[in-house]
């Protein structure tokens, strides 16, 4: 009797295994913007989502989705479960969004991890974008040309 109990353990747990990796689907995900401080008008910005899949054979859905609207940015990060028995180790996974470059100002990012279609997790996080300053050197080439003007104006009288 308690060799037949062990017995349809086992058999229930081979058969849920595949169950449980795929209903899991992502662990630790996470949400990093770069560059992480002083971001400006010239910077080219960038979403990292990264994270842990249940198991081995998932698949990425190519580059996440990015919709810009304002100041609200969208990206949707799509995997798709692996079919079939599998085992559950975490296997980790990190992909890149390309945001581009801002205006200044504040925005929010909302980063959505699906997996088969089903949003599992979403994360918010927001960066501040400032102006770019002139340089010094052009303040000192506008005041020299400005005090080279009165100087101009005498050669062209004479």
């Amino acid at each position: 009797m308690k060799k037949t109990k062990i017995q349809m353990m086992l058999v229930t747990i081979i058969l849920l295994l595949p169950v449980v990796a795929n209903s899991a689907g992502i662990y630790y995900q996470d949400l990093n913007i770069y560059p992480e401080f002083n971001i400006t008008t010239q910077d080219t910005v960038f979403a990292e989502l990264s994270g842990e899949f249940a198991t081995s054979g998932f698949q990425i859905d190519g580059n996440p989705v990015v919709d810009i609207s304002n100041d609200i940015i969208s990206i949707q990060f799509n995997s798709t479960s692996p079919t079939g028995v599998v085992l559950n180790w975490l296997v980790p996974f990190s992909v890149d969004a390309e945001l581009g470059q801002f205006n200044p100002g504040t925005y929010n990012v909302t980063a959505l991890f699906s997996v088969d279609g089903v949003v599992q997790h979403v994360l918010n996080d927001s960066f501040n974008v400032s102006a770019v300053p002139l340089p010094a050197g052009i303040w000192f080439l506008g005041s020299g040309l400005i005090a080279l003007f009165p100087l101009y104006k005498k050669l062209i009288r004479s």
